[in-house]
């Protein structure tokens, strides 16, 4: 890519994040300001940056338990063809054994030496896929995707956003709301990213916001 290709897609890039600040904040313009003033929009949009890169790579690799054994399993199908070919070697190379050319004993040298670096590589490969599915938590039935237990799923990823707003909100001097006091944006900013993200309304919504208020700690903003 050249210089001016790589400032056209950083610049197109910067303009569409502009119009995406926009669209989230149309409604919050008050309290957005307060957030500009204070440099905090810039923690928001790596949190942001962050969400929306976690959530790809999940849409992307999603894994079961079935998907772990099947590793082991084809695995131990594969070894019994790799024995075949190293017992054929080492057939061959013994045949060659007393070879008058010194270049076919070091060209057979060679692949014996290659056969059993290969039945060792496999061995171990085993070994760790084995102890790769094995480490994992029991899912019942066999069904569900491990990457999203493991991870905390999409509601996991969107909670630590979550939580990096709130911090960004209290340093701004702004509400995020509950008994009696009012919320400054800081839901409607939730459920615009929500949207924007995951295409629909924040899941167990209020049960998310109740905890956000009742607890305090302080993720910190790189």
């Amino acid at each position: 890519m050249t210089d001016d290709a790589h400032y056209d897609q950083m610049a197109r890039h910067r303009s569409d994040r502009i119009m995406l600040w926009q669209r989230l904040t149309v409604s919050i313009q008050g309290d957005w300001q307060k957030i500009e003033q204070a440099g905090l929009d810039l923690a928001l949009e790596a949190s942001l940056d962050l969400l929306m890169g976690r959530v790809k790579t999940a849409e992307i690799f999603r894994a079961t338990q079935g998907d772990c054994a099947a590793i082991v399993t084809d695995a131990e199908e594969l070894s019994s063809d790799v024995n075949r070919i190293c017992e054929m070697v080492a057939l061959v190379t013994g045949s060659m054994v007393h070879a008058n050319d010194p270049d076919i004993l070091k060209r057979s040298r060679a692949i014996l030496h290659a056969a059993t670096d290969l039945r060792e590589c496999l061995d171990r490969f085993q070994l760790a896929a084995t102890d790769f599915r094995d480490g994992f938590p029991l899912q019942p039935g066999g069904r569900g995707v491990l990457s999203d237990q493991l991870t905390g799923g999409m509601s996991g990823r969107f909670r630590e956003f979550a939580e990096i707003t709130r911090t960004v909100w209290r340093k701004a001097g702004l509400s995020i709301g509950g008994n009696g006091v009012p919320d400054q944006g800081f839901t409607k900013f939730l459920d615009a990213v929500h949207n924007e993200v995951f295409g629909r309304s924040i899941p167990g919504r209020s049960a998310l916001l109740a905890a956000l208020r009742n607890s305090w700690p302080k993720p910190r903003i790189r």
